[in-house]
């Protein structure tokens, strides 16, 4: 005898079914939680917008009337720190290496390699 599911427990069971496939995805077991914020870490190159609508897409975070399920808002909120962190540092890095460049390109046009270098020490302390 089959038992008749309303369409919310229907729901929530392939909701299970998928943190179920989860935890059998390598030899660590991963919660949701920590796959969610690993997913958000490594979205750096993309703005948080982007990412988290691949997360909630990836993860089914959502229900069909497009609310968030139950603990999710956190799980996000942490996941928006970590790529907020992420994302400064990738960009930090984007414009020193933009400077390097800059300094080297500088050496090659025959510029003064004293003032190259105060130009770059400049730029590189204000990051």
């Amino acid at each position: 005898m089959r038992v008749k599911l309303t369409k919310a427990q229907q729901e929530e069971w392939r909701y299970q079914r998928v943190l179920d496939g989860l935890d059998g995805l390598g030899t660590e077991r991963h919660s949701l939680e920590n796959w969610v914020l690993e997913s958000c870490t490594d979205g750096y190159e993309n703005t948080w917008k982007d990412v988290r609508a691949a997360v909630e897409q990836n993860y089914e975070l959502l229900t069909k009337t497009g609310k968030p399920r139950r603990g999710v808002a956190d799980m996000l909120e942490k996941g928006r720190k970590l790529h907020a962190k992420a994302r400064r540092e990738y960009l930090t890095d984007e414009k020193a290496k933009a400077a390097h460049q800059e300094w080297e390109k500088a050496i090659a046009r025959g510029e003064d390699k004293p003032t190259a270098d105060r130009k770059l020490r400049e730029t590189l302390q204000a990051l």
